[in-house]
């Protein structure tokens, strides 16, 4: 069952993933535009989050899910 997304509901904070050109992005909104985001990358392993100091231009149409995991983040 696919779930829509209320993407006026992004805020600063939010953690995402989304579609980023051959593949797919995670990270922390650090800013929000009118048609994009801005992104800090975020690497995954197990429970937790690397961040890798990389900021990214996202379309807003391109995430595909919005969530605020209780993982830790360094």
């Amino acid at each position: 069952m696919k779930t829509t997304l209320n993407l006026s509901e992004i805020k600063v904070g939010d953690f995402i993933n989304a579609a980023y050109k051959y593949g797919s992005v995670s990270g922390i909104i650090t800013n929000i535009f009118k048609n994009h985001v801005v992104v800090s990358e975020h690497q995954q392993y197990l429970d937790n989050y690397k961040d890798l100091k990389k900021s990214l231009n996202i379309t807003k149409k391109r995430i595909y899910d919005i969530n605020n995991p209780i993982n830790t983040y360094s």
